[in-house]
C-alpha cells in the first residue's frame, strides 16, 4: 500500500508542475519482486533485510540527533567518534557487570 499511496499524495499534493514520487518506495517494490520471484534466495534476501533495518536505525538516529553531513562537516568527526567509543565502553562494561553478577 506504500507505493499508491504515496503515489497519490505525491499528485494531490505536488508543488510547481510534476508530482514527486520518493524513489525508496521505487527500491521496495522491486525487493518484493525479486523476493517473489527468486525465492530461493531467501537467505540472501534475509541478509539485505537485516542490513536495511540496522541502516534505518542509524539515520532515525541521526535524524532525531539532528545530525547531518553539514554539522558533522562544521564540528568535525572527532565528537562523533568519541560519543561513539564512549557507547562502546559503556555498553561493554556494563554487559560485563551483569555478566560477573555486579548488576542483577
Amino acid at each position: 500500500w506504500i507505493a499508491p499511496i504515496a503515489l497519490g499524495a505525491g499528485l494531490v499534493l505536488r508543488s510547481g508542475g510534476r508530482a514527486k514520487f520518493p524513489l525508496f518506495i521505487l527500491g521496495f517494490v522491486v525487493a518484493a519482486v525479486l523476493h517473489s520471484l527468486v525465492p530461493q534466495f531467501s537467505g540472501l534476501w534475509q541478509l539485505f533485510s537485516g542490513v536495511a533495518r540496522q541502516f534505518l536505525v542509524l539515520t532515525l538516529f541521526l535524524v532525531g540527533s539532528g545530525l547531518t553531513r553539514e554539522v558533522l562537516q562544521k564540528i568535525g568527526i572527532w565528537p562523533l567518534l568519541q560519543g561513539v567509543t564512549l557507547w562502546i565502553a559503556v555498553s561493554v562494561l556494563t554487559l560485563l557487570a551483569i555478566c560477573t553478577g555486579l548488576i542483577n
